[in-house]
């Protein structure tokens, strides 16, 4: 299906203590012509992570009531590559405009995502890491995210992208090769959200690896 990005409402995670990333996000999506898109007012806590599990279960709450399709970003995204008419995958659930060469894989999170070949520039992921840059279509998988974000955010006070990357392979999620948007906020995420995945080393960890074992709680 075509999807013309510019008709899509955007939405993007703000602080209300960093002015500075707002406008920088309005000065880049004003010029996309877009449009919509709105701020929303991101959630403070005290453990970074835990303010944005929150601020994601928050945000897709209120958002699944409007429905998609819907652009969401957070506030540290620049733009790699923009071409506002995609055409993607008919049963696409959602499709990441941002990627992440990290994934979630048997207790580890690494350089592991796990992704099926669709065409040159499109792939079906089933692990991935990151959701700094996602255009959600349909309602059940909003509501799935939205579910994996709060059980993070007050079950286990965990980072909401774990859970959220280990349903991946139950929907119809798809993303970009090499993405329209990167996060910018730390070098580490910088390089695994710029370069395409292709490009990417890219384990499949079926025994301990150390240095990427994060066990979560159930």
């Amino acid at each position: 299906m075509k999807i013309d990005l510019r008709k899509i409402p955007f939405y993007y995670l703000n602080l209300e203590s960093q002015p500075e990333r707002r406008e920088r996000m309005e000065k880049l999506l004003s010029s996309l012509e877009l449009e919509e898109y709105y701020r929303i007012e991101a959630i403070h806590n005290e453990w970074g992570h835990l303010g944005c599990s929150q601020s994601f279960a928050e945000s897709l709450a209120v958002l699944k009531e409007r429905g998609g399709p819907f652009v969401f970003l957070e506030d540290d995204v620049d733009l790699k590559r923009w071409e506002p008419i995609i055409d993607i995958p008919d049963d696409a659930d959602a499709f990441y405009l941002g990627i992440h060469g990290w994934g979630r894989m048997n207790g580890h999170s690494g350089p592991c995502t796990q992704y099926e070949k669709i065409d040159n520039d499109i792939v079906k992921v089933k692990n991935m890491l990151g959701l700094h840059a996602i255009l959600y279509i349909k309602d059940e998988w909003i509501e799935m995210a939205r579910r994996a974000c709060e059980y993070a955010a007050y079950d286990i006070q965990s980072y909401c992208d774990i859970p959220v990357s280990e349903c991946q392979r139950f929907y119809n999620i798809y993303a970009f090769d090499n993405p329209y948007f990167y996060q910018t906020s730390a070098p580490g995420n910088q390089a695994a959200t710029y370069q395409t995945l292709s490009e990417q080393n890219n384990l499949e960890i079926m025994n301990t690896v150390q240095q990427y074992w994060l066990p979560q709680k159930i």
